[in-house]
């Protein structure tokens, strides 16, 4: 596992007020191995990485620190930059990453006469 995992999975705990007993409960494992994990103490497998994914709404990548786009949705600019254009990566699309793109959408056309 790399370094990037328990700092980012920490980060997400805390950024949605989630204390390390609650996130433990959740995802069925000891408070005490949740702090190995995110000390970096301890390495996790695969189904835990997939489990911390989806629980926390991001993406693997992202949360392996693979990857800026929690959501896998990334803002660039067409060639004139002028025009913002959005891309989904994502082999599966979910009802999260769905209602960004409502959203996005949502902004990008309140703002034009």
């Amino acid at each position: 596992m790399n370094s990037a995992f328990p700092r980012i999975m920490t980060l997400l705990r805390k950024e949605r007020g989630i204390s390390q007993k609650k996130a433990a409960t959740d995802l069925h494992i000891s408070q005490a191995l949740l702090s190995h994990y995110e000390k970096g103490v301890r390495e996790c497998g695969l189904d835990f990485v997939l489990k911390c994914a989806e629980y926390f709404g991001v993406t693997t990548d992202y949360l392996l620190g693979k990857d800026d786009s929690k959501y896998g949705i990334y803002k660039t600019y067409s060639s004139d930059d002028t025009e913002s254009v959005y891309s989904i990566k994502t082999d599966k699309i979910d009802m999260r990453t769905i209602l960004m793109c409502i959203n996005l959408f949502a902004e990008r056309f309140s703002t034009m006469d």
